[in-house]
């Protein structure tokens, strides 16, 4: 499954928890884009022709069968959200997206989500706003989302306490944002 496909799925998702927004419109048109891409079937054909399609209600059965027929498995909320996640941190290092609009939606999905590791990080983050200067804090978020794509251990505070895997050698998440609170 592609990239955008898993995305608008994981963006359905988030839409039943309020999170996020996906209009019936965009199944349609994944459904077109499916098909000038070479792609073929039955449910994809009928989902493309329901552009008109007020309700996401509407669209799901067809969007449903059409991800089955071409041969894919619909990821469950889980797997999609966290591969969404790393889109939208991919997103902000490819600077496709605004750094600090990416962590707001990722700090959205973390409260949502029941504050995942993978997504812990940027609650503070996004909170860090009021107490750091924009360019600083883009910097910061960048390296985050680098960061995290790269599957560097998780650094988390609890209760007071820092834990991370000492065997690193560059400076934690914590410790960098730290030192930019004290400027």
């Amino acid at each position: 499954m592609d990239r955008e496909t898993n995305d608008l799925i994981a963006r359905w998702y988030l839409s039943q928890r309020n999170i996020e927004t996906v209009e019936p419109r965009e199944f349609a048109d994944w459904a077109l884009f499916e098909i000038e891409n070479g792609r073929d079937g039955r449910y994809l054909k009928m989902l493309a022709s329901q552009f008109d399609s007020k309700s996401i209600s509407d669209v799901e059965e067809h969007f449903r069968k059409s991800i089955s027929e071409l041969g894919w498995a619909f990821p469950n909320e889980e797997t999609s959200t966290k591969r969404y996640a790393e889109s939208i941190m991919q997103q902000i290092v490819d600077k496709a997206l605004d750094p600090y609009e990416g962590c707001r939606r990722l700090y959205m999905m973390c409260i949502h989500l029941g504050y995942p590791d993978y997504l812990y990080n940027w609650n503070a983050l996004f909170w860090a706003r009021e107490d750091i200067a924009d360019d600083e804090l883009d910097a910061l978020i960048i390296d985050e989302a680098k960061s995290r794509l790269a599957g560097e251990p998780i650094e988390r505070i609890h209760e007071g306490f820092m834990y991370r895997d000492e065997s690193q050698q560059s400076p934690g998440f914590w410790a960098k944002l730290k030192k930019s609170l004290k400027r």
